[in-house]
This record gives C-alpha cells, structure tokens and sequence, in this order.
C-alpha cells in the first residue's frame, strides 16, 4: 500500500500547480491541492508507528476514511475541470469507488442516521472492545503486529475478525429477541399463513 501512495504522490508531481494558479484555473487547482494533502494523511496513516491506543486508532482511522473520499472527490473535480466530463471518473460505475464510498459514509460520514436507496434508514455503531478483542487474538496466535495486517493475509484476517463480531452480534440479538418476547414484546412476531395448493405469480409476506 505504502508503495502505491508513492507512486501517486508521484504522478501528482506531474501536473504544476503553479501553473493551473496563475492560469486563474482553481478547479484543477484546488483539486490538485486536496490531492496533495490527502495523500500526505495517507503517507502518514501507513508509516505510523504501530500503537494500541485507541483514540489514537480512532483518529487515524476517520482521517484515512475521509482523506479517501476527499481523494475520490478531488479526482474527480480534476477530471471533470480537464476534460469537461464525467465519464472517465463515474464514482457509481467504479465497484471499488463505490464501496468506499459506502464505508467512509457508514462509519465517519453518516453513522447516526444513513439513508440507503430504499430510503431505508440504517445506523454504524464501532464495537471497538469487541473488535480489538479478535484483533489480539489473530495477531499473538500469528506471531503478527498490526503492520503486517496491511496485506492480503490481513485482508482474510479482517475478514474472519468481522465474522467473529457477527457471531457476538447475533447472539446478542437472539438474547435480547427472547427476552423481549418473554415481557410480551410481541410486535415483530407474525404469523405467517403459507397458501395452500397450487399457487401462481408472485408473493410477498412479512416474516
């Protein structure tokens, strides 16, 4: 990762800043600008000494969430001021773009009231004692420190660790599902009538 932050930094170097100033041309300018400081953020996020603070963590993590995006958005504001265009940055039609995009809004951008295409409304809360706990747990029985987790093998470790939570989160569903029926919470329990006989078309029922 640290290598291609230097490969972009790199081509950043290309364009003259000073040029697109003087030119009076401040859309590639400013973009180019928030090119430069976002991938200054990211140069630091991925050189930083490992560290098991967790405001610390924190920090780093909103910083490098939001630098992305802004990088995304600079990208294409540089794209769009050169060639007066959309389609060679379409952040919709990009899989990658898109789903950063998603993650960055989740957890730093929208975490207390996110709104999907469905209008759906949908909430991020960081269970950091839950995540930390697997972290430890991968890193010591690896022999690993959280550096070599920016890899492919701590691509499948993140991964399993995200499972991992998924497996405290349901339990912790199922718990407060039954002790919410016990008290006669009954709300969100339906009974479900399956037609008899043969059936055509389509259907919809509320589980």
């Amino acid at each position: 990762m640290k290598d291609k932050i230097l490969i972009n930094e790199k081509i950043i170097e290309k364009f003259e800043l000073d040029y697109y100033i003087n030119s009076k041309n401040y859309g590639v300018s400013s973009a180019l600008s928030a090119l430069e400081t976002t991938n200054e953020i990211q140069k630091s996020y991925f050189m930083k000494e490992e560290t098991n603070d967790i405001g610390e963590n924190l920090l780093n993590l909103y910083a490098l969430l939001q630098s992305l995006f802004v990088s995304i958005d600079s990208l294409y504001s540089l794209a769009y001021s050169l060639t007066k265009s959309k389609a060679f940055i379409n952040i919709n039609k990009n899989d990658d773009l898109r789903k950063l995009k998603y993650i960055r809004n989740d957890v730093v951008g929208h975490p207390a009231n996110r709104t999907y295409n469905s209008n759906d409304l949908a909430y991020c809360i960081l269970d950091n004692e839950s995540v930390k706990k697997y972290v430890d747990m991968v890193t010591s029985k690896l022999g690993l420190t959280l550096n070599h987790l920016n890899s492919t093998m701590g691509r499948n470790a993140a991964r399993a660790v995200r499972a991992l939570v998924m497996v405290d989160s349901a339990y912790t569903c199922l718990e407060t599902f039954l002790d919410n029926y016990a008290k006669g919470d009954h709300e969100y329990v339906n009974n479900v009538e399956t037609p008899m006989g043969e059936c055509e078309g389509v259907g919809f029922n509320e589980a």
